[in-house]
């Protein structure tokens, strides 16, 4: 019966150690593979998959379908708003500047763009500011936008190639903005 008891706690105790040695051995494993990588967050400046500085006129027309319409190197695309078209402006067959038309259906509103990427913007003043319409410019991320903050109104967004001042970006892509307001434009709530 000593012999059995015995015999009995061997087997006991090399199933434990096989058990152990059997979980090591898998805990092992799966700390040994590759984690899985995450797909790289998209960059503030990219809509519909173009990006201003690196996407080429045939990847604009793989997104956004034929130009409708070209002045020099602005291309203009069909937006969701019969009355306005989306446009890009090209530099050397580079995408540089998107403008896309926001529609009410688009359900995007000034206080979320300014939620999302906070409160480092420029605001720059057109004879559209008469009516609380401004461009907030985030230099830093590559977007822009023309929205109203009073009625929460957004109607284009901006995504365009970074650079490196606002005076740049209002001689490349704002060319009818400015920093000030016009005394006699604004208007009074």
């Amino acid at each position: 019966m000593n012999t059995l008891f015995k015999n009995k706690k061997l087997i006991i105790i090399l199933a434990l150690i096989l058990l152990i040695v059997l979980w090591i051995f898998l805990r092992g494993r799966g700390a040994g593979q590759a984690p899985t990588a995450s797909p790289p967050p998209t960059p503030a400046n990219s809509w519909e998959g173009l990006l201003p500085g690196a996407s080429l006129f045939e990847d604009v027309g793989k997104s956004l379908g034929e130009p409708i319409e070209a002045k020099g190197d602005l291309y203009e695309y069909i937006s969701k708003n019969p009355n306005i078209n989306n446009e890009v402006l090209f530099e050397k067959g580079v995408a540089v500047l998107i403008k896309r038309i926001i529609v009410i259906k688009d359900q995007i509103h000034a206080r979320a763009i300014f939620d999302e990427h906070g409160e480092g913007y420029i605001t720059l003043y057109s004879e559209r500011s008469g009516y609380g319409d401004n461009l907030y410019v985030y230099l830093g991320k590559g977007i822009a936008f023309i929205g109203n903050p009073i009625d929460n109104s957004v109607l284009e967004i901006w995504y365009f190639k970074k650079v490196g001042s606002i005076d740049e970006f209002i001689a490349r892509y704002a060319t009818g903005y400015t920093l000030h307001p016009d005394p006699d434009e604004q208007i009074n709530f």
